[in-house]
């Protein structure tokens, strides 16, 4: 099973895993969510994140960010965007 956090999701394979056109499930997302399907993933995929940061054990924000299929760069952005800080202050001592 495809999940959100693998670098080969794709809209198209979940809109068709579940029965629909991309379009159909975008407008059905947004409708429930407030976010398209690219929107949405980017949020889990960063609350992932987060929770892989805070838990102890040894790991770098990149081994994180290849975790949930983002490169470093773009998560350090995204995971600032939306939670304010860079990811290595809410690294796990």
């Amino acid at each position: 099973s495809l999940t959100v956090t693998e670098p080969s999701f794709r809209v198209t394979t979940m809109a068709k895993a579940l029965g629909m056109s991309p379009r159909q499930m975008q407008r059905r997302l947004r409708l429930l969510t407030g976010q398209g399907p690219l929107e949405l993933a980017r949020s889990v995929r960063l609350e992932q994140a987060r929770e892989r940061l805070m838990a102890s054990g040894p790991q770098s924000v990149a081994e994180v960010a290849a975790a949930v299929g983002m490169t470093p760069s773009h998560f350090s952005r995204a995971y600032f965007a939306k939670y304010g800080r860079q990811p290595s202050q809410d690294l796990a001592p």
